[in-house]
């Protein structure tokens, strides 16, 4: 007779860390009555910034589905139920991420038409040591993956390296297969309820015309070396580097309080047929033109397809919106929470100026911050801007940002 069972919630964390409130109920990957393994994917959500999946972290069955596709919830909120046996170790939570507010489980019985959960039949250690080769144990621990619930290639069914590389690949592929692109009125809906608590924030803005040519210059050479590089990866190189050298832009505000981030890590915004996506280029002061190229289209074709994971939305310092490609001369773009500031880079325009006593045209842009008052002042963006000018107007492919000790 199996034990009386009980159940564990899963539990909406902030996933891998980001900074969120709420997230929608995209598409149920299980329904009730279904048996599930710790790691399983049970649900896909939504935060303002991406799609993801909610796993469990018990083996046991679905004993309740508590929140409907299409539900936005707030975090901390019970998604599901799962039933386990009474004499199993029982987590606090459940869920793809960790979360700062642990629940106990319910006790709540297992819902109508459950399948009941059957034992294992205990298998001596030292012959299951036996079944899995070690170099197979040690790969499989490496992924987080049970050999010993793998079907082996080798003599006797031992379990072999390449069965465990095998079963990566699978459960690899079977997640790709279950991801979804974020329906776009719901991604629109994400979008909105985020910008309105940006709204809350003390904003300013501060602008400069940049002379526009050594980018031009550097973008034929750019050209020249075979490197698929745009002007906007040129922006985020020279912003990267700047951002280095002004630390008090590369920072976060969460509840007044003010903490500078040693880590660039620049947000790119990207206009998907779902709404607006903030992909993040990680380390970007340490990365070259070529790489931080690379790693924008990379970013720039899973936002598109709706495929950014979790990772690829955390953690942005500063954000860098362009809207050139769409011939806008001027605009202002929003702070995104936590971030301290946003650079909004519009279209170039040729205008008349004096070179040597001769009229020469040359294309400039206005570059403007947008930045939360409680984290800088003016004079900080200011001198902010005057760097990225100064880095922009000597621009060199290999260079990005000349230092200069002129403030």
């Amino acid at each position: 007779m199996s034990a009386p069972a009980q159940t564990v919630p899963v539990v909406l964390a902030a996933l891998g860390g980001e900074y969120m409130e709420s997230a929608l109920i995209v598409r149920w990957l299980v329904a009730i009555g279904d048996r599930v393994s710790a790691g399983a994917p049970l649900v896909v959500v939504e935060t303002a910034k991406a799609s993801a999946e909610v796993e469990a972290t018990v083996d046991g069955v679905v004993a309740a589905i508590r929140v409907e596709a299409g539900a936005e919830v707030e975090v901390g909120a019970v998604l599901a139920e799962l039933a386990v046996e009474a004499a199993m170790p029982v987590p606090s939570t459940a869920g793809s991420a960790s979360s700062d507010r642990p629940r106990e489980s319910t006790g709540a019985p297992a819902a109508a038409g459950a399948r009941p959960l059957e034992p294992r039949p205990a298998e001596h250690p030292a012959a299951e040591r036996r079944r899995v080769s070690p170099a197979a144990r040690r790969r499989a621990r490496e992924l987080g993956i049970d050999a010993g619930g793998l079907a082996g290639s080798g003599p006797l069914g031992r379990v072999l390296l390449r069965d465990v590389e095998s079963a990566a690949r699978e459960a690899m592929a079977a997640r790709r297969r279950s991801r979804v692109a974020p329906p776009p009125a719901d991604y629109r809906r994400a979008m909105a309820t985020h910008m309105a608590r940006a709204a809350a924030a003390p904003q300013f803005s501060v602008s400069m015309d940049v002379d526009w040519s050594a980018l031009e210059r550097a973008r034929e050479a750019v050209r020249a070396l075979d490197v698929a590089a745009s002007p906007n990866d040129m922006v985020v190189h020279a912003v990267s580097r700047v951002l280095a050298r002004s630390p008090e832009m590369n920072a976060w505000c969460r509840d007044g309080v003010v903490e500078r981030v040693a880590a660039v890590n620049v947000g790119v915004a990207i206009a998907t047929p779902g709404g607006l996506a903030v992909p993040v280029v990680r380390g970007a002061d340490r990365l070259g033109l070529a790489a931080i190229a690379a790693e924008t289209a990379r970013l720039g074709r899973a936002a598109r397809t709706g495929d950014l994971a979790p990772d690829d939305v955390l953690g942005a310092t500063f954000t860098v919106s362009n809207l050139a490609p769409y011939g806008v001369s001027e605009f202002r773009a929003v702070v995104s929470p936590p971030q301290a500031a946003i650079l909004a880079v519009p279209a170039a325009t040729d205008v008349l100026a004096l070179d040597g006593g001769r009229v020469v045209v040359r294309p400039v842009t206005r570059l403007t911050v947008t930045a939360d008052h409680r984290a800088v002042d003016g004079a900080q963006v200011a001198r902010f801007l005057r760097r990225l000018r100064r880095a922009l107007e000597r621009y060199g492919v290999d260079s990005g940002a000349p230092e200069n000790s002129e403030d």
